[in-house]
């Protein structure tokens, strides 16, 4: 009886996994601030604001272990395509 049990319990469970899986995908509601008519009451900036970040003065090595080739169309590929993307990003970094 026990056992019967147990194994009615996991397959109740993987179908609510199931169906919570397979269920609708929530919509984001958008919503767009307000339209103000009032006009800026501060003076414009005299300086673009600065958008590089500044160098790591000892940058770090990254390196990445993976566990197909760097070009599966899946997960390794999105690993190794994050590591460019961070050797990119931030300045000075070494990626092996």
């Amino acid at each position: 009886m026990r056992k019967h049990l147990l194994h009615f319990a996991f397959l109740a469970a993987a179908f609510i996994l199931v169906l919570t899986a397979c269920g609708p995908t929530p919509t984001a509601v958008v919503t767009e601030p307000p339209v103000t008519t009032e006009e800026a009451t501060e003076p414009p900036a005299t300086e673009p604001p600065a958008s590089a970040v500044p160098a790591i003065p000892n940058p770090p090595t990254i390196g990445w272990l993976l566990v197909g080739t760097k070009n599966d169309f899946g997960w390794t590929q999105a690993h190794y395509d994050a590591s460019l993307y961070l050797e990119q990003k931030i300045p000075g970094l070494t990626n092996l």
